[in-house]
């Protein structure tokens, strides 16, 4: 089994550095590109199934590497959405930032009003994560396409980390790429992590 697992392309609030979470933000006409680019990355795998946060960042970066594999229809899950920041979506990353530290709670254990702790997005993305596994043959070919957060936090778990650090495990930019393979035993290694190498310069910021 290989697991193509795909960071969306850039909205305005990456841009700007916004709170997003649960906020459906759009792709600039930069991530439109980043999103063509990874799908050209993409075009010769033998994608056999795909999933993708229900949130259009990326429902439109996962359409546009479907492009490619017209065959294979996109199962949206809400399960892959970014950590809910509540109270602060819409609000600069700084005050969230802030909020984190003031409370002297745990960044992982923080959970903003109208909004959850990285550790309900931890728990939530990797029973995902797991149940793909479970699921799939060891001959299929997997695109998930999804947020920072939850993509930070299963590269975590699978590298058996704590969740104390995730950030660790941060993509680097838009439509980062990780490929993960599985073997029959479900043994498993990374071909990429966290990968921008698809990126001309001009495309990432």
């Amino acid at each position: 089994m290989k697991i193509y697992m795909v960071r969306h392309g850039q909205t305005n609030e990456n841009l700007h550095r916004i709170s997003q979470g649960h906020f459906n933000s759009q792709l600039t006409s930069l991530g439109i590109e980043q999103a063509r680019e990874i799908s050209k990355t993409l075009k010769d795998a033998e994608i056999t199934h795909a999933y993708s946060s229900d949130l259009d960042r990326c429902v439109n970066t996962a359409e546009e590497i479907l492009k490619h594999h017209p065959n294979i229809s996109l199962i949206k899950d809400d399960k892959l959405r970014e950590q809910a920041k509540g109270f602060f979506e819409g609000q600069h990353n700084s005050e969230f930032k802030k909020a984190v530290k003031d409370s002297q709670i745990p960044y992982e254990d923080f959970k903003p009003e109208n909004g959850e702790g990285l550790r309900e997005c931890w728990e939530r993305a990797i029973i995902f994560f797991k149940s793909i596994v479970k699921k799939h043959k060891s001959t299929d070919e997997i695109l998930i396409v999804s947020h920072g957060g939850p993509i930070s936090c299963i590269l975590a778990s699978l590298h058996r980390d704590k969740i104390e650090n995730t950030k660790n495990y941060s993509t680097k930019g838009n439509t980062s790429l990780s490929i993960i393979n599985f073997d029959s035993s479900n043994g498993y290694s990374f071909e990429l992590l966290n990968s921008l190498q698809h990126l001309d310069i001009k495309l990432v910021l």
